[in-house]
């Protein structure tokens, strides 16, 4: 049995915000993670390395190299959200994250 985690729970939160089949795309310190489908999905059609943590699928990319990863999802037609930390890590409390941007397709800046 996977133990849904505070993270995990946050993430399919906003993943109920997001639109129906977008990519959802979780700030996580110096990362853009995806987890579960969107891991799978993410690393099926852009070779990014799918990996396994607590039994939950996961897939991203470094901040610094996310707007390459952008404009290959930009330009497969995907639509992506992002879901940014709101405020800075204190201690062991997880950061409230809210989507801030949601890419349907064209020019990325």
């Amino acid at each position: 049995m996977i133990e849904e985690t505070p993270m995990i729970r946050q993430y399919k939160h906003l993943k109920c915000e997001a639109p129906l089949g977008s990519l959802l795309l979780f700030r996580l310190g110096d990362f853009f993670e995806a987890f579960g489908d969107d891991a799978v999905r993410l690393s099926a059609a852009f070779d990014v390395p799918c990996g396994l943590r607590g039994g939950v699928s996961m897939a991203g990319c470094l901040c610094d190299s996310f707007w390459e990863l952008a404009r290959r999802l930009t330009a497969s037609g995907i639509v992506f959200v992002i879901a940014e930390e709101m405020e800075s890590r204190a201690g062991s409390r997880l950061p409230r994250r809210e989507i801030v941007r949601t890419v349907k397709g064209g020019p990325i800046e």
